[in-house]
């Protein structure tokens, strides 16, 4: 009777200890689980964030387009205006040699030069 107590209670110590590591091995999975479910937040959440960022720069992108034909449309308005302004006062300056007042003319042709 002693040895069935002593195989019994060597199997009950055995059972334990295959208990405890049983409960060991699932508090490393569970573990293991957390990080991997805290590792897929934080990667959906930087995706979130680069999508977010991704949009910033498509609006960024178009804004800057928009200023930059602005810009163009406004550089090329001044080209035409210079344009326009040179032609009249070589017109004028025209209109001044042949009518005679040599004087006036020096002065359009300096104020032609400064707009060029």
């Amino acid at each position: 009777m002693s040895k069935q107590r002593e195989d019994l209670w060597e199997w009950e110590k055995k059972l334990q200890e295959g208990e405890e590591r049983l409960a060991k091995g699932q508090r490393i999975i569970n573990e293991r689980e957390q990080r991997a479910n805290e590792n897929d937040r934080l990667c959906q959440q930087k995706e979130k964030d680069l999508e977010e960022a991704q949009k910033k720069i498509d609006a960024t992108n178009i804004t800057l387009r928009s200023k930059e034909e602005d810009v163009n449309n406004r550089l090329a308005d001044i080209a035409l205006k210079e344009k326009v302004s040179i032609c009249l006062c070589d017109i004028v300056y025209l209109y001044y040699v042949f009518s005679g007042c040599k004087n006036l003319w020096v002065h359009i042709l300096s104020c032609r030069n400064t707009i060029l």
